[in-house]
């Protein structure tokens, strides 16, 4: 498989993180709830060793900005298809 770079997309970067879904139509409180605890979780020791053997750096940011993070990702995904003329079978 091609690179980005090969493709003619010198300026491309894509990064592969982890994130925590729920439903659409979770309440607010259960949203928050598991952010907290998640974001707990994640600064414990165990969990930064287990987490730093794996390579994995925690990105803590909230529920409102990972959301962010997701629309963009898909803005970007669908602009890259299209310039790349990538047609749906």
């Amino acid at each position: 498989m091609p690179t980005t770079l090969e493709l003619g997309y010198a300026n491309s970067d894509y990064t592969f993180w982890n994130g925590l879904f729920l439903p659409a139509k979770t309440p607010r409180e259960i949203v928050d709830r598991l952010h907290q605890e998640a974001q707990k979780a994640a600064t414990t020791p165990a969990v930064r060793e287990k987490l730093a053997q794996q390579g994995i750096d925690p990105m803590p940011i909230t529920p409102a900005e990972f959301d962010a993070l997701i629309r963009k990702e898909i803005d970007e995904g669908i602009a890259l298809v299209k310039a790349a003329g990538i047609k749906v079978n």
